[in-house]
């Protein structure tokens, strides 16, 4: 029975992964990220090396841009395992950097396509596909 019901867990999520997915295809995301402040800095670094003027900003763009990669022209940020135990063979996956104006659009759908959940799995769910 739980087995059944584990099933049916993975089946709603990856319908609400597709309905989320199709609702963000419905905004020019590239551009978003490219108006976005928290985007803006990556992709001047990752596209042309430029870093922001203050010292304490360039280091920080520096430090943490290994962790980000372009995708066909949207950025994405590498989650990388944080645990040693998950170290040695947990896949690294791509999480969608999504702009500061779809954020709350975002949550709000996953909180209402999700029954109204509560907030650690709401923090969670989309924490695994987008940062």
């Amino acid at each position: 029975m739980d087995n059944f019901d584990d099933d049916k867990t993975v089946d709603t999520d990856a319908n609400i992964d597709e309905s989320l997915d199709s609702m963000l295809d419905s905004y020019d995301v590239q551009q978003l990220q490219q108006t976005c402040p928290d985007c803006r800095v990556f992709l001047e670094y990752l596209q042309s090396g430029t870093l922001p003027p203050d010292d304490a900003g360039a280091r920080k763009i520096v430090y943490q841009a290994e962790r980000f990669v372009l995708d066909d022209g949207l950025l994405y940020h590498l989650d990388l395992p944080r645990s040693r135990k998950k170290l040695a063979g947990a896949a690294v996956s791509q999480q969608l950097m999504v702009p500061q104006s779809l954020k709350k659009l975002l949550l709000r759908s996953y909180h209402e396509n999700l029954s109204h959940i509560r907030s650690k799995k709401m923090y969670t769910t989309p924490r695994e596909k987008y940062y």
